[in-house]
């Protein structure tokens, strides 16, 4: 009900010519990363192909709804995105190196606002090392939240599936927050009445997303961190340029950054660690080409039992063989990277016809369990 409801939407905006705008973001595999063509993986695609059929697939989801009711461009309206990270894990000789403002523990100031340049960043032995010392994994998307039109936001533990929305299945809650303190703001280039709360909200895990934010230091707590009684409110520079970047939702501005950033992380992140979900694996051959014969899976039977790994590294590092000019190509790749957007591969095995169904028996308990 809730796709039919989107889709419904959607459509009262074509007919109506109105500019109308969906961001989805979500978890690129809904569980912890591994092997997805191992067995122990079969309940993971499971809830990916369930969720693939609600979103473009199987002749009932919300993309090919759009389709047959002549939407065809449907990204206008709606559109998916993941969330993914890189840093650099120090090994026993480079670790402790200290820069102005601190250590070199971590690298991820350089992918966010004013965060020094990855070039930049000292390193202490090979080459070598340091290529294999980098690492990307998905940035597991857990939270529940809706904003919508800078006024109004659903926030709690409350799925966006009919499990949670029934009422009678999933025990979940959430809170409706509407504003009364109102922001001179602007929708789709004109004045706009927004929520404080909302619209400072929206604004702020947008340019966190678009990297568009200063690098938090995990110990060097802000306002924003400190409980209600310290600070009766958050901090948030409105006004900023950064902040003028993403006031608009609808803007062009805005739109522009947002779909240009996903793209370009999107394009850094395959080149350089061959992550999965893709939009390049479309069959499970693609998947041995793209994944399997260069990663080494934590935990595997084949890393138990000591088969022949020569040439493969662990799962979430660089692919050696993408970079003949060594760590500063990679460098040269990553330091394109702002922020953790990326966009969602709708088109990951989607010439498989069964992701999981073959080996999953369905009944009417796990039927419901899953949808």
């Amino acid at each position: 009900m809730i796709g039919s409801a989107i889709v419904e939407r959607i459509v009262r905006a074509r007919n109506a010519n109105e500019d109308f705008k969906i961001i989805v973001v979500m978890p690129a595999v809904p569980a912890f990363a591994g092997d997805l063509q191992s067995d122990g993986a079969l309940g993971t695609r499971a809830i990916m192909e369930f969720q693939y059929a609600s979103i473009g697939r199987g002749g009932h989801s919300i993309i090919e709804r759009l389709q047959r009711e002549g939407i065809d461009d449907w990204q206008r309206y709606i559109s998916f995105y993941n969330l993914r990270n890189y840093d650099r894990i120090n090994d026993s000789s480079s670790t402790m190196l200290e820069a102005d403002d601190g250590d070199w523990e971590t690298v991820s100031a350089c992918y966010m606002d004013s965060g020094v340049r990855i070039e930049d960043v000292p390193w202490q032995g090979s080459p070598e090392d340091e290529m294999n010392a980098y690492v990307s994994e998905e940035l597991y998307v857990h939270s529940k939240l809706l904003i919508a039109d800078d006024q109004l936001v659903i926030c709690g533990s409350a799925n966006l599936n009919d499990r949670s929305q029934l009422g009678i299945h999933d025990s979940e809650i959430a809170v409706v927050i509407q504003d009364p303190t109102e922001v001179q703001s602007y929708m789709n280039g004109q004045p706009y009445t927004a929520g404080k709360f909302a619209a400072s909200l929206r604004r702020y895990i947008t340019r966190k997303h678009l990297g568009l934010l200063p690098d938090q230091r995990w110990d060097r707590p802000t306002a924003n961190w400190t409980p209600i009684d310290h600070h009766a409110s958050n901090e948030y520079d409105w006004d900023s340029r950064n902040d003028e970047l993403v006031r608009d939702p609808l803007g062009r501005e805005f739109i522009e950054l947002w779909e240009r950033t996903a793209q370009t992380n999107t394009e850094v992140f395959s080149k350089v660690f061959h992550n999965v979900p893709n939009d390049c694996v479309r069959t499970w051959s693609d998947y041995d080409d793209f994944f399997s014969k260069h990663f080494i899976i934590p935990g595997s039977e084949d890393e138990k039992a000591g088969k022949n790994l020569d040439g493969k590294v662990y799962y979430g590092h660089v692919v050696p063989e993408e970079f003949t000019g060594g760590v500063e190509e990679v460098k040269d790749w990553l330091r394109r990277v702002r922020g953790s957007l990326v966009e969602m591969p709708l088109g990951f095995l989607a010439d498989v016809d069964d992701i999981a169904k073959d080996g999953l028996t369905l009944n009417g308990l796990t039927d419901e369990l899953y949808t």
